[in-house]
């Protein structure tokens, strides 16, 4: 489960930035959403060499969001299909606007919908 604090920073915030597997790796801004007070992302790139395919390979990580840090993993959302509307809907609200547009409207195609992540506290 997420802490509703680190949830409503993310909400309000436009980007938050990930880093997956060692703690050496550099973050990376990504967009975030969250969504009944669940945190989701969409990876851009579909690059096979990514903060998504490192998540899906079973690494941890961090989030980092207005100076607050949390300990993630990152799964296959197990309602994905269930959820994904609301999660494209809150893209939209938080970035579709000005040179953001585009890429709001992008991520919500069913290629980057087939890529959407999960992210969860990570066990301690």
């Amino acid at each position: 489960m997420i802490p509703p604090s680190f949830a409503a920073i993310v909400h309000q915030q436009g980007l938050t930035s990930v880093r997956a597997g060692a703690a050496d790796r550099a973050f990376l801004e990504i967009w975030v959403v969250a969504v009944q007070g669940r945190l989701f992302a969409r990876s851009w790139g579909l690059s096979e060499r990514s903060w998504y395919t490192a998540f899906l390979g079973g690494a941890r990580g961090t989030l980092r969001c207005d100076g607050t840090e949390l300990e993630v993993l990152g799964i296959v959302p197990p309602d994905l299909e269930a959820i994904s509307e609301s999660v494209s809907a809150e893209y939209l609200r938080k970035y579709d606007r000005g040179e953001n547009s585009e890429y709001a409207h992008g991520i919500i195609r069913p290629e980057h919908v087939a890529r959407t992540m999960e992210f969860v506290a990570a066990p301690e």
